[in-house]
């Protein structure tokens, strides 16, 4: 850009500027002006070996695999998780990701977004959740509620590649109103994000209805991750999303939750539950 406009307004991608005689015009980066600089889209941009998010470098961990001059954007859903390709790989940058990653065997020209806000694609005779390779087809998969769990043949998954050593026939939810649908049980065990609960009694567990039932208890934070539950030896704290606490409590029969100032507390004939840390009555 040269000195005979004054700049009046600068984004990312393009400015206002005015002339010596008062006129106004918008510029747009990549075509008016640092024409080596290439709109992705998305906020996302790439000029010579380097790609950009509203001018922060991204991605550079990958910069000695990337082929510049064909990485283009190919979907976006919000900010959340996106895909990317060049001339050799497919990429996605999501949440559900630690990293930028390459989808491992997906072929650049075969590779198609089936569901970007679910998370899924396909390449050849590959399906892809997020940034994981799914060692099954998922037209072969019944989905529980939920979707977490996938039963395809004689055998049930966890979020797709981690096999659940349980018993198929009697495997199914627990309760359908947790909202992350994470809980489930067979006829032998309790199983939170595909993993055993150890002790638990399936037979008798259950959520502690004054918690679970919406229509029986206020609001409270985090009701829609955060219960209790219990069968008849334990009460359990729930963090549906990282982790399940048992409360060893003494008053097994007795253990029940209320809501107080919107806060979700469990109780039994002595003591209170804080997000399953004991405090004295």
């Amino acid at each position: 850009m040269t000195n005979e406009y004054e700049i009046l307004q600068l984004e990312w991608d393009y400015c206002i500027v005015q002339d010596q005689s008062g006129n106004k015009k918008k510029l747009t980066r990549g075509v008016d002006y640092d024409k080596t600089w290439v709109n992705l889209g998305e906020g996302f941009a790439k000029r010579g070996n380097e790609i950009t998010f509203f001018n922060q470098r991204k991605f550079s961990k990958l910069y000695n695999t990337i082929n510049f001059e064909t990485f283009e954007l190919i979907q976006a859903y919000k900010t959340s998780t996106i895909y990317f390709k060049d001339k050799n790989h497919v990429y996605i940058d999501s949440y559900m990701n630690r990293d930028f990653k390459i989808l491992e065997d997906a072929d650049p020209k075969s590779f198609k977004i089936l569901d970007i806000e679910q998370g899924f694609a396909t390449s050849g005779n590959t399906d892809y959740w997020y940034g994981v390779k799914i060692p099954f087809r998922l037209a072969d998969a019944v989905f529980f509620d939920g979707g977490s769990y996938q039963k395809v043949g004689n055998q049930i998954y966890f979020a797709f590649v981690n096999i659940v050593d349980c018993d198929v026939a009697t495997f199914e939810i627990v309760d359908k109103r947790e909202h992350h649908k994470t809980i489930f049980k067979d006829k032998n065990h309790i199983y939170h994000k595909g993993k055993i609960l150890e002790g638990a009694n399936p037979k008798t567990f259950h959520f502690i209805e004054n918690c679970i039932n919406d229509e029986l208890r206020p609001y409270y934070y985090n009701c829609d991750i955060h219960y209790y539950a219990k069968d008849d030896q334990y009460a359990y704290f729930v963090d549906s999303v990282n982790s399940i606490k048992i409360i060893k409590t003494k008053d097994v029969d007795g253990f029940d939750f209320k809501v107080v100032d919107s806060r979700g507390i469990a109780f039994d004939k002595n003591y209170e539950y804080h997000r399953g840390v004991k405090k004295r009555i």
